[in-house]
């Protein structure tokens, strides 16, 4: 009997901030790192922070640039 896939460890969340945009028809993390913006993987709750500054809180999957979302909160004002 094969043992199913360890969940991502803690240690691999992270919070990101940016600012959510539409691009290709997509939701992304703008300026959230220089390696460009990060595809996110919920784009029901990315939707409803369109063009404001956020902080979303998930693990980067490197190989496609997406973050795997836990949570999306707009950033406080600076």
């Amino acid at each position: 009997m094969q043992t199913p896939p360890q969940e991502k460890n803690n240690e691999d969340v992270r919070t990101y901030s940016g600012k959510i945009s539409s691009s290709n028809g997509k939701y992304v993390l703008a300026g959230a790192s220089p390696r460009g913006p990060y595809l996110l993987d919920d784009q029901k709750s990315a939707k409803k922070y369109e063009g404001k500054n956020v902080l979303v809180t998930g693990v980067l999957d490197q190989s496609n640039n997406t973050i795997h979302v836990q949570k999306i909160q707009e950033a406080a004002p600076a």
